[in-house]
């Protein structure tokens, strides 16, 4: 699917989500491209939530929409719990296997989430209309024999590991983030964009003046990620505070 018709895809999502007052849902989206939904969905005043099955996913849907008087109806996904028949001689086998093997079964990418391997079990996000065919069809995963069903949720073990690290910097711009995270001069703190190394929800940001908001997920090639979580305000000298979470 092309730019201009992911995005007129969109529009008519949130076009039909008006006019119906009913909830309408992307497929699994990219954090790049959520977040454009997200964005969109702003301009057109009409809420807008994103979900992969479990906070820490990365590849979410996209529900437009007004919460009426039925409450939350919840995302069309279903997680999926895929093990070896016989886990004890079976091998570990990586995400480019699992995902495949789903693919192999002539589903599109873009119904599947997010897929986490523990050892050698894995568990993915599926489009919920597709769950009952990939739990009947997906047999086998490579020359492993497996299992696949529906399980409530991703286990929370799963989640990636991070911790909360709090910045003070003089001016809002990410080269300025960047510098005091990760130590580095101002002269090699530019570099990592004339180099295209710094990336925001997937997308590379070129411009080191670049204000970061609330929610953005940056990640810097060689360095690591992040997710902005806030401003709580400014120090005694006048300095602003940057709260956020650094993947470890």
């Amino acid at each position: 699917m092309t730019a201009a018709e992911a995005t007129a895809r969109l529009r008519d999502l949130i076009g039909r989500a008006k006019r119906s007052g009913f909830f309408t849902y992307t497929d699994f989206l990219d954090e790049q491209e959520a977040a454009e939904a997200l964005s969109t969905a702003e301009c057109e005043h009409l809420p807008a939530v994103a979900w992969g099955g479990a906070d820490f996913c990365t590849r979410r849907m996209v529900r437009f929409g007004e919460e009426g008087s039925f409450g939350d109806p919840g995302f069309p996904l279903r997680v999926l719990r895929i093990s070896p028949k016989g886990e004890k001689f079976a091998c570990e086998m990586t995400h480019r296997d699992y995902l495949g093997a789903m693919l192999h079964l002539g589903i599109e990418r873009s119904a599947v989430g997010d897929l986490y391997i523990d050892g050698k079990t894995a568990y993915a996000a599926i489009s919920a209309p597709l769950s009952d065919f990939v739990c009947s069809s997906l047999l086998r995963v490579g020359r492993v024999a497996v299992v696949c069903a529906e399980v409530a949720a991703f286990p929370p073990h799963l989640a990636p590991k991070t911790e909360e690290v709090r910045l003070t910097v003089s001016s809002l711009r990410l080269d300025a983030v960047l510098s005091h995270l990760y130590h580095l001069s101002r002269e090699d703190g530019q570099q990592l964009f004339l180099r295209g190394q710094v990336f925001c929800f997937g997308r590379p940001v070129l411009k080191n003046t670049y204000p970061p908001k609330v929610g953005d997920v940056i990640s810097v090639r060689g360095y690591g990620k992040f997710v902005i979580r806030g401003f709580p305000g400014e120090t005694k000298k006048g300095r602003l505070v940057v709260l956020l979470d650094r993947f470890v």
